[in-house]
């Protein structure tokens, strides 16, 4: 009985370790299986490891620990020292941080009252759920500081200069609720997803900064199959949103710096392939990601910030302000000079 336990836990590490490496394509079987960070499997692997050693199968204690411990080490949110790159001394700083609003729940004068607070020169605001004609308000609350919106529900800037060249950027996928269940036949039928773009001068060159939530939504129902076969398709729909966005920012010059909420545990495929084009702020400059999800019971490191082109972190946080589901994340970046200047590419 202890070896067939053993066996299947042995299967469930095996599988979740395949299901993060190169030999999982997107769409196949495994597909989505990344999304479960390793750490939660110990809830499997602790009590059998203490049962096998107690029960004299000591060796088979020693191979399932050593597995999940593999696993661990290859893909929890970790960072090694020697990864961080230079900064050139004197090089212009630019502080950001990144806020999931939620639908400004807790009051649209407290989340604009956060956000003054948080020592930015950008913030780049996720689910920002207001009407058109509502905009003015909000414009209003954020002053002196400079307001960008996009389309309602999804992303916005704060920023304390003047932005140039704002524009808000089509994704190939279909807005989905968060408050609503959602069907996926009527998928096809909603708007078009959205993120919002703009660069910032500084000290003689631009910096793009990009505000970007990926897709998340509720299952039509709390049906298993339901669940299913809601998760697949966020799954997909993540990696269409994730090609389509490092396309994107593969045509961008000079320094660039995004995040948002990313709705992506960094295990995932989808932060695994940022990860290759652009430094993660907070492990760049710290052993261990913390997570920013949810405020009452924070589990999930699913807010990001990034920088590449010559935007380096040297300094972030998770910052302590409570005035949404999600703990705002910040960070300084160094910009160095590019040679050729930034330009913001065709759609």
């Amino acid at each position: 009985m202890t070896r067939g336990a053993a066996g299947l836990v042995m299967l469930v590490l095996l599988a979740r370790f395949v299901a993060g490496s190169s030999l999982t394509n997107e769409g196949a079987f495994l597909d989505g299986l990344d999304y479960l960070p390793p750490w939660p499997l110990s809830v499997l692997v602790v009590p059998l490891g203490l049962a096998c050693w107690a029960l004299q199968q000591r060796r088979l204690a020693l191979v399932c620990v050593t597995t999940f411990l593999v696993l661990v080490f290859v893909e929890e949110d970790h960072s090694w020292p020697g990864r961080h790159l230079p900064t050139a001394p004197g090089a212009p700083m630019l502080k950001v941080a990144a806020l999931n609003v939620h639908f400004y729940r807790a009051g649209r004068k407290q989340v604009a009252n956060a956000v003054k607070s948080m020592d930015a020169d950008v913030v780049l605001l996720s689910e920002n759920a207001v009407r058109p004609e509502k905009v003015p308000e909000l414009v209003a609350l954020f002053a002196p500081l400079y307001f960008y919106a996009g389309r309602s529900e999804e992303t916005a800037i704060v920023s304390r200069q003047p932005l140039r060249d704002v524009k808000e950027v089509e994704l190939p996928s279909f807005q989905a609720s968060l408050r609503r269940p959602n069907r996926l036949e009527d998928q096809p039928t909603h708007r078009h997803r959205s993120f919002l773009h703009a660069q910032l001068d500084m000290q003689g060159f631009a910096i793009h900064v990009v505000s970007i939530r990926f897709i998340a939504g509720r299952p039509r129902s709390n049906r298993l199959e339901d669940q299913l076969a809601w998760g697949r398709y966020l799954v997909k729909t993540h990696h269409e949103e994730g090609g389509f966005f490092l396309d994107y920012l593969s045509r961008l010059k000079g320094p660039v710096i995004f995040g948002g909420d990313l709705n992506a545990p960094p295990s995932s495929r989808l932060i695994r392939r940022l990860s290759e084009v652009a430094q993660d702020a907070y492990l760049a400059t710290h052993w261990w990601g913390r997570p920013t999800f949810q405020v009452e019971f924070t589990v999930q490191r699913l807010d990001y910030l990034f920088g590449m082109n010559g935007a380096i972190p040297v300094e972030s946080s998770r910052l302590s302000h409570v005035v949404s589901d999600h703990y705002p994340v910040w960070a300084r970046f160094a910009l160095t000079q590019s040679d050729e200047e930034a330009v913001v590419p065709a759609r």
